[in-house]
């Protein structure tokens, strides 16, 4: 088991979101002294974990274009920075928006 957890990558991505959405991404994101990526990140890959009928779509999708199915991330322990799980493409990317 290595001793240190692979580097972080990101894909950069733009979404439309409505005021009241956005006012409370970052109100989350002071409240839990995070940022809105982090926020974002993490209540997504909770409710793609927790939807059983995507996961089953998603099975699905894969097998009927031969495809294999987009490795999990791992899921970080409370208490470990967000920078030990591996998640998104881009390396080196900053956690803020912009």
């Amino acid at each position: 088991m290595p001793l240190l957890d692979s580097e972080i990558f990101f894909e950069k991505a733009t979404f439309r979101l409505r005021s009241d959405v956005s006012e409370n991404l970052q109100a989350y994101a002071r409240y839990l002294s995070s940022t809105p990526d982090h926020i974002l990140n993490s209540a997504l890959s909770f409710v793609f974990s927790k939807d059983k009928e995507f996961q089953d779509w998603k099975l699905r999708e894969a097998n009927s274009a031969g495809e294999a199915l987009p490795q999990q991330p791992k899921r970080r322990k409370r208490g470990v920075p967000e920078s030990t799980v591996n998640e998104g493409r881009t390396a080196g990317a900053s956690n803020f928006p912009g």
